[in-house]
């Protein structure tokens, strides 16, 4: 009867392989989305895949690595609907994406990948737009979402040679979506060069009423490709936005080159409702660094780097050791440190960086004093039941500063075992 019972409850994991290795349930990704229930990991084989489209559910997609596992429209039509698309998760639940890369295929404007009222967390996935008829396509588009990136590329598509031609943007977020990306890249596309129009490169991030938090994170905006035209900005900020970056001088936000005049760094616009943007610790702006409502010089916060074998063989049942390295900025603060599995979050604090880990089962948590340096470095491995099987690992630290009595979180780190 147990057995049974389990049956029912339990997730179940497919194997998806276009060689049609052992263990294969699915050649091809479409069949495995329809057949998987929410809950259910899917873990794909290096190859090429179609596209998919999926509503309702809450999966687990893990790549063999974005060099390896390509998914891309296999015969492109005209208008072409986005090259994945997900929608509708259940309340309280997730969509995982990892080891994966996500391929527009040309011919129409649509991004690479698209959400709407989705709940959304990418790791370790290339996400790349393609050139367009006329401007190029955006890598990803979320509307009204809750979108989590850690390691993760956005790239928009070039615009076409051809009058008022235009690089799409690398992710755009709008409609009240919340965005939180660690260690990420959001790069514009460039405006192809035409005699007889204007072009413009696209941004690298673009909110439209929405919320993001990055950190660790480069921003590019896509070149002009001409003397005429406007290259792009970083990011931008528009209709009551607000961008809150934190990084080190490794960190970038740069517009893009050429054009009649450079572009800002940074653009929050002014009218209203007024957008705004605060930039933490010393990231490197190009020139001009800013437009509109910009606090630039604002307090360094905590950064958190958890290294370990990210996707050992994915079939695998064994932990492997994780390492977290953490700058705590402050010596010998007092700091805080959580690892859960597949956690949820409360995505913004006005005293805070980015997403708060707020559902901790099986969590550890790890409290001291930092050294001298500000610095903490452990190394543990972590713990998992069958119910957990091939579920994220998260981490998050905060230290509190003493002067201002202030706690400062670092931004959510995710690493996907097979644990």
């Amino acid at each position: 009867m147990l057995s049974l019972v389990l049956a029912f409850v339990l997730p179940t994991t497919w194997i998806v392989d276009a060689n049609s290795g052992p263990g294969t349930n699915f050649t091809d990704l479409p069949p495995a989305i329809a057949a998987a229930q929410s809950g259910d990991t899917i873990l794909v084989r290096p190859g090429t895949y179609t596209a998919f489209s999926v509503s309702g559910k809450a999966l687990t997609i893990r790549g063999a690595g974005a060099a390896t596992t390509v998914v891309r429209l296999v015969s492109p039509s005209l208008p072409q609907s986005p090259t994945v698309t997900i929608a509708n998760t259940p309340s309280g639940e997730r969509f995982y994406l990892s080891g994966l890369t996500i391929l527009s295929n040309a011919s129409w404007i649509q991004p690479a990948m698209s959400a709407t009222l989705a709940t959304v967390v990418l790791a370790d996935c290339v996400v790349s737009g393609d050139n367009g008829t006329i401007n190029g396509s955006s890598g990803m588009r979320a509307d009204t979402c809750e979108v989590h990136a850690h390691r993760c590329v956005f790239r928009g598509g070039p615009g076409m040679s051809s009058p008022f031609s235009g690089g799409g943007t690398g992710a755009a977020f709008s409609a009240g979506s919340d965005l939180a990306a660690d260690a990420c890249s959001f790069v514009g596309g460039f405006g192809h060069p035409h005699t007889e129009g204007w072009c413009y490169g696209g941004p690298g991030l673009t909110l439209n009423a929405s919320r993001a938090t990055i950190a660790r994170t480069n921003c590019l905006g896509g070149g002009a490709g001409a003397s005429f035209g406007t290259a792009g900005p970083a990011a931008t900020a528009y209709y009551g936005s607000t961008l809150r970056i934190a990084g080190t001088s490794s960190n970038s936000c740069i517009s893009g080159t050429g054009g009649l005049s450079p572009s800002p760094a940074l653009w929050a616009y002014s009218y209203l409702p007024v957008s705004s943007m605060i930039v933490h610790g010393p990231v490197t702006l190009s020139t001009p660094a800013t437009s509109g409502n910009v606090t630039l010089g604002a307090p360094p916060l905590p950064y958190l780097a958890v290294t370990g074998t990210l996707l050992p063989s994915m079939e695998m049942n064994a932990a492997q050791p994780v390492t977290v390295d953490l700058d705590g900025i402050f010596p010998n603060a007092l700091y805080f440190l959580k690892v859960a599995y597949a956690p949820d979050y409360a995505t913004t604090a006005p005293w805070g960086l980015g997403e708060i880990l707020v559902f901790l089962p099986t969590s550890d948590c790890q409290i001291g004093l930092l050294g001298p340096t500000g610095h903490l470095t452990f190394t543990f491995i972590p713990a998992g039941v069958p119910a957990l099987l091939n579920r994220p690992i998260y981490s998050q630290a905060a230290t509190f500063d003493a002067a201002t009595g202030q706690l400062r979180l670092s931004q959510s780190d995710i690493r996907i075992f097979a644990l």
